[in-house]
């Protein structure tokens, strides 16, 4: 079985820490039923013995591959980490006590059936970030045979999409993905006009596999390989707006997503993360029955949008980046348009959201940190596919028109 992956992926190893945020903080770790059975009767010290006492939860529902869940303690922070930014668990008993979640992650691995394997790395880790934002070159697809070495791999765990091959699209999957990757790296265009040109590719490429239309497929595939064609679509789909416009349907965004996220369960750092961005944005809201009225500061606004204005004209090419990664992310089981809203909705968010994160005097790793905090809000917490993409669906605003309107 081959791999395909991007190169910096080997790049990749954790920084413990030296980590600007843990990965062992705020968010869900879960264990399966064998990882915690072994970790419950494991030999150790009385001290990690009375930490793992109580550092558990059962799952209700559970399956032997979502057992228990890591109880998190003051300042939501995993039990076992020490001082030093380490895993005491780790430290003490060695890497195979470790649950699967805290092994894999970042990493992400998916299964094409009988085809491949895929590679990718998670982007809700700032030091994935920091990687991406060092390759100006742009990514680099790597294949190569599997080294047989991964235990949970060789157990049949992935901890990303199956493509299985009874999914009508399977046989146009690496065509599709190619074509994807190839549109959000060509130089020829802005990041904006690539996403613009990627969304037209997109709707015709779900309507073509829906039809299981072979030919048409390849066409459009390498009808997105001509310059004059992607700059008439990229012309045809730019919606002018004003300043008022973009911000109005962006903070709405924001606004009933940051909402989503209050009446979900946990999440709490997520809403913490979004109720820093509405204030720096002065927003304010007031609910009325099912409507959400709001109020922002248009300066506030207009100051984000000239920061994150800047950072995109002068490298583009970190914005092109996150967004080539979570294409080879998606499962295209999904859909292809589908995956493109939850990416648009994304770019759209970084506008206003980096530009909240990033402190007065900031550097290269408080960029990095500010965008793994978006990709943290929009992406991980699975706002912008749970409710954003649904809303729009509900509204029957889930075209290429709307879409084009939060690129532009």
């Amino acid at each position: 079985m081959k791999v395909v992956k991007f190169k910096y992926y080997d790049e990749f190893h954790c920084i413990g820490s030296q980590c600007p945020e843990t990965c062992c903080q705020h968010w869900g770790i879960l264990f399966g039923k064998r990882d915690y059975l072994n970790i419950k009767h494991a030999r150790c010290s009385p001290e990690l013995r009375k930490i793992i006492a109580n550092a558990f939860v059962r799952i209700n529902n559970a399956n032997d591959l979502q057992y228990a869940a890591i109880k998190f303690g003051d300042g939501g922070y995993c039990p076992m980490l020490c001082d030093d930014g380490l895993c005491r668990l780790q430290k003490e008993l060695g890497e195979e006590k470790m649950g699967y979640v805290c092994n894999t992650f970042p990493r992400l691995h998916a299964v094409v059936e009988d085809s491949a394997m895929i590679f990718t790395l998670n982007i809700t880790c700032p030091h994935v970030t920091e990687i991406l934002m060092n390759h100006p070159e742009g990514l680099e697809i790597l294949e190569e045979e599997y080294d047989g070495k991964d235990k949970y791999i060789n157990k049949g765990r992935m901890s990303n999409y199956n493509v299985p091959k009874s999914w009508k699209g399977y046989p146009y999957f690496w065509i599709v993905k190619n074509a994807e990757i190839d549109i959000l790296q060509n130089r020829r265009f802005s990041v904006r006009e690539r996403l613009l040109i990627l969304g037209y590719f997109s709707k015709k490429a779900d309507e073509y596999i829906d039809e299981g239309n072979d030919e048409k497929i390849a066409s459009l595939c390498k009808m997105m390989l001509d310059h004059e064609t992607c700059r008439k679509i990229a012309d045809s789909l730019k919606a002018p707006q004003t300043d008022d416009s973009a911000a109005l349907k962006s903070i709405d965004i924001l606004v009933r997503m940051a909402d989503w996220a209050e009446e979900a369960e946990g999440l709490s750092f997520i809403k913490q993360l979004f109720s820093e961005v509405r204030q720096n944005l002065g927003v304010k809201t007031e609910k009325n029955n099912d409507k959400i009225d709001f109020v922002y500061s248009k300066d506030k606004y207009l100051n984000n949008q000239e920061l994150f204005g800047s950072i995109e004209a002068e490298r583009p090419y970190i914005l092109e980046n996150l967004l080539v990664n979570q294409i080879l992310c998606q499962s295209p089981l999904d859909g292809i348009f589908k995956n493109y809203f939850v990416l648009v909705v994304f770019y759209n968010m970084l506008k206003i959201c980096v530009p909240a994160f990033l402190p007065e005097n900031w550097n290269d790793r408080d960029l990095a940190l500010a965008f793994t905090h978006a990709a943290k809000i929009i992406l991980n917490s699975k706002v912008a596919d749970t409710w954003t993409v649904g809303s729009f669906i509900a509204t029957d605003s889930f075209d290429l028109p709307h879409a084009a309107f939060l690129v532009s």
